[in-house]
């Protein structure tokens, strides 16, 4: 974990990075002076998860917007329709 690159940890998939995660919170650290580095590094991996889920959350919800908006029109015209006619 000494090459810890941003740009490399990005790309690795989900199950990647918790494996990593999980690497770094069971690793013993015996030298305080670089303990830190691995905190850090954890953090940037949550980070990483916790984006990504939300970017899946976001997704899903601007799908079921469009969904509601499209069913509300067609709400609408059924409405026009009737009254049109009736």
């Amino acid at each position: 974990m000494n090459d810890f690159n941003f740009e490399e940890i990005s790309k690795k998939s989900d199950e990647e990075l918790k494996k990593i995660l999980s690497w770094l919170s069971m690793e013993p650290i015996i030298n305080d002076r670089i303990q830190h580095r691995a905190i850090i590094q954890a953090m940037v991996i949550n980070q990483i998860l916790f984006q990504r889920h939300i970017d899946g959350v976001e997704k899903r919800a601007r799908t079921a917007q469009r969904v509601s908006i499209g069913l509300a029109f067609l709400a609408l015209i059924v409405s026009i329709i009737s009254i049109t006619f009736s």
